[in-house]
């Protein structure tokens, strides 16, 4: 059997006391690092939303700034008809001629359509001529002094006269005449050689200042700031037209009994013109317009993409340098693409646009 040395043993037994030295240490070292690392990690921000931990970052910036906000509302109207007159006839026929069209102009006194009449000017002079005899006739029976001659002989006039009548009667019946200067908005589906109804309304006309615009669309966020009577300016060939509002929504539908109408009118809009109808007007015609709703000079305004809401409060984030934090803000009047800044910024700070 082999017998170690003193000195063999003292070695060994040093190189494993090293070796529970070194892991020792080791282990030591590790939970060190570790408890170090914790130290490290971020702290939960345990303010609220007002204030962010600063970040070195891009944005788009945009500076606070005072001027004049104004809410307006802007779109495209079309002119409609504020009232017309229909006309029919009172006697059945062929139509003959149809004089107008749609959107044409008229006078008073025009003739619109007329049925055929191919012999009435004959019977017109037949019937004259009968009517000048019967007068030849009795002036003399007057002169022959014969009593009933003479009442039967006017008898005879009366009834050539009342024939008279009637044939012209009948002729005004086959033509239908304009009543007032206006503009044709509806014409039926009608031409010459088609028969003609009695009764049925062929053709309407709207009479001159009885145009109006009328605007359909999304009114529901400036409904409670709509007023009748509020100008509004119509851009008709270039030029500036003063109008003005004549029915707001809200009153329309409060007016009309029906449901389903009143919800068409609430998206709904007219507008009257100020002053004479401008020429060029066409039934139709689509007119750009711009009605202003509320106007706020000298107010601190920001874009409204800057604003950020949370909790029920509103915020912003203002650029510093490179970095940017948030501070809470109180708005005024707000409009689709800026707001007003009544507290929290001040002129010249830079907020941050969201994208």
């Amino acid at each position: 059997m082999m017998i170690l040395g003193h000195g063999q043993r003292t070695d060994r037994s040093a190189a494993r006391g090293g070796r529970r030295f070194t892991v020792t240490l080791t282990a030591v070292l590790l939970a060190a690092a570790l408890l170090a690392g914790c130290s490290l990690l971020p702290k939960r921000s345990e303010s609220g939303p007002g204030l962010i931990e600063n970040v070195r970052v891009k944005a788009d910036v945009w500076a606070v700034k005072k001027g004049t906000l104004t809410v307006e509302l802007t779109g495209a109207a079309i002119v409609v008809p504020a009232r017309e007159e229909f006309y029919s006839f009172q006697v059945n026929g062929t139509v003959g001629e149809v004089r107008v069209k749609r959107g044409d102009r008229v006078g008073r006194g025009d003739v619109l359509l007329r049925l055929q009449t191919a012999d009435f000017a004959l019977s017109h002079a037949r019937q004259k001529l009968a009517v000048e005899n019967m007068k030849l006739v009795l002036r003399q029976s007057l002169k022959s002094g014969h009593p009933d001659d003479i009442m039967i002989d006017r008898m005879n006039l009366e009834i050539e006269q009342l024939k008279l009548s009637r044939l012209l009667d009948n002729q005004s019946k086959s033509e239908l005449v304009s009543a007032a200067d206006g503009i044709v908005t509806f014409l039926d589906d009608i031409v010459a050689g088609s028969k003609a109804e009695t009764y049925r309304n062929v053709v309407g006309v709207a009479p001159s200042g009885a145009l109006r615009l009328q605007y359909t669309g999304d009114l529901s966020a400036y409904v409670g700031g709509i007023r009748p009577g509020m100008p509004v300016a119509i851009q008709v060939e270039g030029a500036t037209v003063n109008a003005r509002v004549a029915g707001a929504p809200l009153t329309i539908s409060q007016d009309n009994g029906h449901q389903q109408q009143a919800e068409t009118n609430e998206d709904t809009l007219f507008f009257e013109f100020a002053g004479p109808l401008p020429d060029g007007l066409t039934l139709g015609a689509s007119l750009n317009f711009k009605l202003e709703l509320a106007s706020k000079p000298d107010v601190l305004t920001i874009p409204r993409r800057a604003l950020r809401y949370e909790n029920g409060a509103v915020y912003v984030q203002i650029a510093d340098a490179d970095a940017r934090r948030a501070a809470e803000v109180q708005t005024g009047l707000v409009t689709r693409t800026e707001a007003e800044i009544v507290s929290g910024l001040t002129e010249g700070q830079l907020v941050v646009i969201s994208p």
